[in-house]
């Protein structure tokens, strides 16, 4: 048997520039290792940022479940946003 996964995908609105990528990454580490059930991702070629959950599913998966999942990612990036941006931009003038 193979087990079915749903992925959920969070992306906030606001891409790291080539510039601050090196901090970007050991802010993304930081926050991933305080972290249970989602996963902070920035793709150094484009500075895109994810915030990801894996959901193992069975035939018992209701539609509440994967609405709990969704509402985990959303309320990450809501919640670790600003502290994210916070740690990667600190001591700069501007946000560019």
């Amino acid at each position: 048997e193979e087990a079915e996964w749903l992925l959920v995908l969070g992306f906030p609105q606001f891409v790291v520039p080539k510039k601050y990528m090196d901090r970007a990454i050991l802010s993304a580490n930081h926050f991933n290792s305080s972290r249970l059930f989602v996963i902070l991702t920035i793709d150094p070629e484009d500075g895109e940022v994810c915030f990801r959950m894996g959901v193992h599913t069975e035939e018992s998966t209701t539609p509440e479940h994967v609405g709990r999942a969704v509402w985990t990612v959303c309320n990450a990036i809501d919640h670790d946003t600003p502290e994210l941006m916070e740690s990667i931009f600190r001591n700069n003038e501007t946000l560019n």
